[in-house]
């Protein structure tokens, strides 16, 4: 008996963790959609659209294999910033939704502050991977590139 109450108990724990990650992870409050929209940019790789046109602005296989490098760098930073992040979200929640008499405002800033380091962080991220991309790109193929990325993006 005391076995199916144990794993009734951890069954209903890890309902509540997945509730959690999915309410405070990368979901609405982090990222400003709601998790797995794939047509937000939020969630679209930063390099995807460098290899769409790969052949349309010359790129060299070694170019081509620097990206693909960079990018599993990034990949592998991205995915530890965010596992921080869910946990931040998770321990701000901890801290809001205590006792009245337990509610500790300054650690609550405290939290607010490392998610905004940590998001600040992941922006960063991005921007150096586009410069870095940036270096490896002739003036040419920089530029043609943006050219390419204007039009898709005009209205």
């Amino acid at each position: 008996m005391k076995k199916t109450g144990s794993g009734l108990a951890i069954s209903l724990i890890f309902l509540l963790v997945s509730v959690m990650l999915g309410a405070y992870g990368c979901g609405h409050h982090y990222r400003g959609t709601a998790r797995g929209t794939e047509n937000s940019h939020y969630f679209m790789d930063p390099l995807h659209n460098i290899e769409l046109y790969a052949e349309k602005i010359a790129m060299t296989d070694d170019q081509i294999k620097k990206i693909a490098e960079l990018r599993t760098r990034y990949h592998k930073e991205e995915i530890r910033l965010r596992a921080e992040m869910e946990t931040a979200f998770i321990e701000l929640n901890e801290l809001t939704h205590r006792e009245k008499g337990a509610i500790d405002q300054e650690k609550i800033y405290k939290k607010a502050e490392e998610i905004g380091a940590i998001r600040t962080s992941m922006l960063k991220d991005v921007i150096n991977l586009e410069l870095e991309v940036g270096k490896l790109l002739s003036d040419e193929q920089y530029n043609k590139f943006g050219q390419i990325m204007r039009k898709r993006s005009s209205y």
